[in-house]
């Protein structure tokens, strides 16, 4: 599996879109940060900087992780060399969990550069230990869920249609339908939402739903059986052999 996993970087090391994906989540970093520049050095969780950044980056997150997962496996479309594994067909199990586990590590790192990037900002700021806990817990959580799922949606759209633009508008699609379902009610079963309110409950129990344990425990039961539902779809759309 290692061996997998160290050839899957090697593929992807010269890919222009690792430079695309970090541009594009760093763009509401620095959007805010000029904000707070030149009109408002409101650091308020709840109201100000952080608030404003988590919406922004939200609204990005599905998609990029749809670029991420997408481009790794769409490595072997491109290169005409997904058929050659069905050779040898003890490895293409191997082949789809160290693709798996790529994607997800590099939706991690990227997570990780944004995270230091706004605790560092914080710090500079003069924030205290709960306040810096709290934005690393908040951001964790709907990184951390958001990944897991759109992840898995891209890698079986990308293996069924073979087609990467259609992948990364599903990211957009998602990143639309969240928006605008983000204040609803009901929004709890929707995991992308639930997600979002989750994240802010660690910043502003206000800003999450009343009912705190139901809609924890109805969510995240939605969550698990949807991410099943994906990986077994993902599974079954990569290890299907092609005619």
């Amino acid at each position: 599996m290692i061996t997998f996993i160290k050839n899957e970087f090697i593929k992807i090391k010269s890919e222009k879109f690792l430079i695309v994906i970090l541009i594009l989540m760093l763009i509401p970093f620095g959007m805010n940060f000029a904000n707070f520049a030149i009109n408002d050095r409101n650091l308020s969780l709840s109201d100000g900087f952080y608030f404003r950044f988590y919406n922004q980056y939200f609204m990005l997150l599905p998609i990029i992780s749809c670029i991420i997962a997408s481009s790794v496996y769409y490595i072997e479309y491109k290169n005409n060399t997904f058929t050659n594994w069905f050779s040898y067909s003890t490895n293409i199990n191997l082949l789809f969990f160290s693709k798996g586990i790529v994607a997800l590590l590099l939706s991690l790192f990227y997570t990780i550069i944004n995270l230091m990037i706004i605790l560092v900002f914080y710090i500079f700021n003069g924030a205290d230990i709960f306040e810096l806990i709290a934005i690393t817990s908040s951001f964790l959580t709907v990184n951390l869920m958001i990944i897991l799922l759109v992840n898995f949606l891209s890698i079986a759209i990308i293996n069924l249609t073979k087609n990467i633009i259609v992948s990364i508008v599903s990211g957009i699609i998602i990143s639309m339908i969240s928006m605008i379902f983000l204040a609803a009610p009901f929004s709890y079963i929707i995991p992308t939402t639930f997600s979002y309110r989750l994240g802010l409950l660690f910043i502003n129990s206000n800003l999450y739903y009343p009912n705190v344990m139901f809609t924890i425990m109805i969510g995240s039961l939605v969550f698990i059986i949807l991410f099943l539902i994906l990986l077994a779809m993902s599974y079954k759309s990569f290890t299907h052999k092609k005619i």
